[in-house]
Parts: structure tokens; C-alpha cells; sequence
């Protein structure tokens, strides 16, 4: 809507400077002319008013005032204020190494770590039955003969087992079957490892 205000202006603007009735009284008394180009300025402003459009002077209105000058910073007086800010931190001890203040020894709170519990290996032993059972079978049926011995292993914290081994008199066959199934076995999470000796009946 502006454009087309300033354009409607300036053709009305020229329309009238350019009228014959205007330019033929050039010498005319000084009051008509001065009426004449009070008409030619009230014209474009009374049209524009009717119209509801936007004065040319309100639109391309050039101003010559000049840009505000840039605050001047007091950097003594940002310093200044910098320095009381850390003394103001030094005095609630902000700013301290508080690495010192870390409880040690005795006073330090000491963390229990979790081992397995009984019925958690008891779990895990009791679902791999059968392949307890498998390597007694390899053992010849003339050698198996009831007996009692212990599979003693590592638990890992991630639930792995380690250092296998059985304890007690069993067949070579046996033993050594159960050492390798044994550490295929995989137990739950804990805390820290876990030492097992696990009783098995052998008949």
C-alpha cells in the first residue's frame, strides 16, 4: 500500500504543475500564486486522506540525526567490581580445594560387594544336570561305582567360571569332562568373584 501511495501522489503532483491554468498566471498577484501552490501541496495530502493512503513524507522521510555515541566502558571500574565478586567467593569458601575434606581411613564409608548367593549357584549347577550326567555316562559302566566328590571353581563377577577343577577320587573321564563343561557355564552378575565347591553324588 505504500508504493501505491506514492505513486498516485506524484502523478497528481505533475498533473498540476503541469496545468495550463497554473502556468499562464505566472505573473499573476502574488496571492494567487501562492494559493495556487498551497493547492498543489493540499491536493496529494487530501486525496491520500480519502483513500486511507499513506503520506510520502511519512514514508521516505530522510533524517540527518546523527548515531548515539557508544557507552565508554570504565574497565577500572569492571576490575574493581571483578575483584570484590572473588572476594565475596573467597569468603563462603567457593573457590577452596575441598579434595581435603574427602573422608579416609576409618572415616571413609566402606562398600559391602555382593558374591553370589548359595541358592543363585545352586540354580545354575541344578540346570546343567544333564550334562553332569553325560560325562558320567562316558565313564565305563564296570568303573562307575557310588562315590562323593566336589567341583570347585571361580565365579567371575561377570558371571564366568574360572579355574575348574575335582576335588576328591573320580574317574579320569569324568573329570575331565566336567572341567571342560564347566567352563562353558555362565552364572548371574555379582559384585565381586566368587569361590564354589559344589558337592556331587555319583552313583
Amino acid at each position: 500500500m505504500k508504493t501505491a501511495g506514492t505513486i498516485i501522489v506524484t502523478l497528481i503532483t505533475v498533473a498540476a504543475v503541469s496545468s495550463p491554468a497554473l502556468a499562464g498566471k505566472r505573473k499573476g498577484k502574488g496571492k494567487k500564486a501562492r494559493a495556487a501552490a498551497a493547492e498543489v501541496v493540499e491536493a496529494p495530502r487530501r486525496l491520500g486522506d480519502e483513500l486511507g493512503l499513506v503520506s510520502v513524507a511519512a514514508v521516505a522521510a530522510p533524517t540527518d540525526a546523527a548515531p548515539a555515541p557508544a557507552k565508554k566502558v570504565d574497565l577500572e571500574a569492571a576490575a574493581a567490581d571483578a575483584e570484590r565478586a572473588l572476594a565475596r567467593a573467597a569468603a563462603f569458601e567457593l573457590t577452596a580445594d575441598r579434595s581435603a575434606s574427602s573422608p579416609t581411613g576409618d572415616a571413609a564409608p566402606e562398600v559391602e560387594l555382593r558374591p553370589l548367593t548359595q541358592d543363585e549357584i545352586g540354580r545354575t549347577i541344578q540346570a546343567r544336570a544333564d550334562e553332569l550326567g553325560y560325562c558320567w555316562l562316558k565313564v565305563p559302566a564296570s568303573k562307575r561305582e557310588a562315590l562323593s566328590v566336589g567341583l570347585a571353581f571361580t565365579i567371575q563377577p561377570e558371571g564366568a567360571v574360572a579355574a575348574v577343577k575335582v576335588v576328591g577320587e573320580a574317574p579320569a573321564k569324568f573329570s575331565s569332562c566336567v572341567t571342560a563343561v564347566a567352563k562353558r557355564w555362565t552364572f548371574p552378575h555379582a559384585d565381586t568373584a566368587t569361590e564354589v565347591e559344589y558337592p556331587l553324588m555319583l552313583q
